[in-house]
């Protein structure tokens, strides 16, 4: 819920698992196909062997192949006609994504990811940190996968199949608040004012913490593992620098100015971003070395240009994928 940068990556992975899912299915239409049409020429090879002993047996055979080729010219001239006509209907990626299976399968996904993100911040502690029992756990995780949710459904997977343009998105930016708005009150009713700002820190510090759960094993597989001491370290400096820093564009999140979701979010304006990101990056690397070892420090600026090139590609690939890279 806190970054759109964030969002946009996970957007971009949940379009690849449906063109993952699309691609599947295609290729197990095609091999029922080709099971088929293997039936079909053995079926078609023993009767030719049936009648093989004649002259009249022969000729059969023979005007049994040359209807079988002229029917899969047909089929596949069919098939070729039909590709070229959707070809020439689809205005952009987004196409694909109005055939209803892709639409339930894409709105499958965004359910996994919104469950997945309430799950990751029960698991950092928020939970446990509020004293909560299970019946109020579960409560709890509940209503955050359905905060996530409320973006995703409203906003992300209708952008996705094409369904939200700019002056949607103008229209659903108040019904998207308002819902926001009402899951916030359930959940500051559930574990009251000081809990609900506990959440907000946890909300808000779960990027980082993410990243240090993704940074861990690779210190660890290059021999220089991180102590629970230094991650714990290295997170407060993470935080820190990060609420520190003041970025020119104000990704932070989703919801701010989103009636101008696609104007905010351009190739220009994510380029300027990323650039301000290297700063930060650099920032957090230098405070670092005070924590970590030189072989350490290395490794952090090694993983963290890898994530911000990750980070980069994988957001304006999704850009040019909305057809917003302008």
């Amino acid at each position: 819920m806190k970054n759109s940068l964030v969002a946009l990556s996970l957007l971009a992975a949940l379009v690849c698992v449906c063109l993952l899912l699309s691609e599947r299915q295609r290729v197990e239409r095609l091999r029922a196909q080709a099971r088929a049409a293997g039936q079909s020429r053995e079926s078609l090879a023993a009767d030719a062997a049936r009648r093989s002993e004649s002259p009249q047996g022969q000729l059969h055979n023979v005007r049994a192949q040359t209807a079988g080729r002229d029917a899969e010219t047909r089929r596949l001239r069919g098939q070729l006609a039909e590709a070229q006509a959707q070809a020439k209907e689809r205005k952009g990626p987004a196409a694909m994504f109005r055939d209803p299976e892709m639409k339930e399968a894409l709105k499958a996904q965004a359910k996994n990811m919104a469950a997945r993100a309430a799950q990751s911040l029960i698991d950092a502690g928020l939970a446990r940190h509020l004293q909560l029992d299970d019946t109020a756990s579960a409560a709890l995780k509940q209503l955050l996968a359905d905060r996530t949710a409320i973006v995703w459904d409203q906003v992300l997977v209708p952008m996705s199949t094409g369904e939200l343009d700019d002056d949607g998105i103008a229209a659903a930016s108040k019904s998207v608040k308002q819902a926001i708005d009402d899951n916030a009150a359930q959940i500051r009713a559930l574990v009251g004012d000081a809990g609900f700002a506990a959440f907000e820190w946890y909300e808000k510090t779960q990027v980082d913490r993410d990243t240090l759960k993704r940074m861990a094993p690779q210190f660890e597989k290059e021999g220089h593992p991180l102590t629970a001491e230094q991650q714990s370290q290295l997170f407060a400096v993470m935080n820190e620098e990060r609420a520190g820093f003041q970025f020119q564009y104000d990704f932070g999140d989703p919801l701010n100015d989103i009636e101008r979701w696609h104007e905010n979010l351009n190739e220009e304006r994510v380029g300027v971003y990323f650039g301000e990101l290297v700063q930060l990056n650099e920032r957090i690397q230098q405070r670092a070395q005070t924590v970590l070892s030189e072989e350490q420090a290395a490794l952090l600026k090694k993983f963290t240009n890898h994530q911000l090139q990750q980070a980069r590609f994988t957001v304006r690939s999704t850009l040019a994928l909305m057809g917003r890279s302008r």
